[in-house]
């Protein structure tokens, strides 16, 4: 399990994989995806909150104003943590 907390809002992994979410409303920032599990999430500092499925994809959503909230497309790679310094990969299939 895991909480975030951002601007006004709260969010957390249940120990069924979906997230709930409270606090602030404007921007739909509370409006989590349904029948989707998480192993992380992250509740952004501009009403938006993101997280990564237990498939690895990355979702977004509340606030898009910066277009903060949109999905990207492909998959993530996860870093050991003896590799010095930090490159982001996206595999654009």
């Amino acid at each position: 399990m895991q909480v975030s907390t951002g601007n006004g809002i709260s969010c957390g992994i249940q120990t069924t994989g979906s997230v709930a979410c409270w606090g602030k409303n404007d921007y739909g920032q509370q409006n989590s995806p349904q029948n989707v599990q998480f192993k992380q999430i992250s509740t952004g500092s501009n009403h938006h909150c993101c997280g990564i499925t237990l498939n690895d994809d990355i979702i977004c959503w509340g606030n898009n104003m910066r277009g903060q909230s949109e999905n990207r497309e492909g998959k993530f790679q996860k870093f050991d943590d003896h590799i010095e310094g930090f490159i982001i990969t996206n595999s654009m299939d």
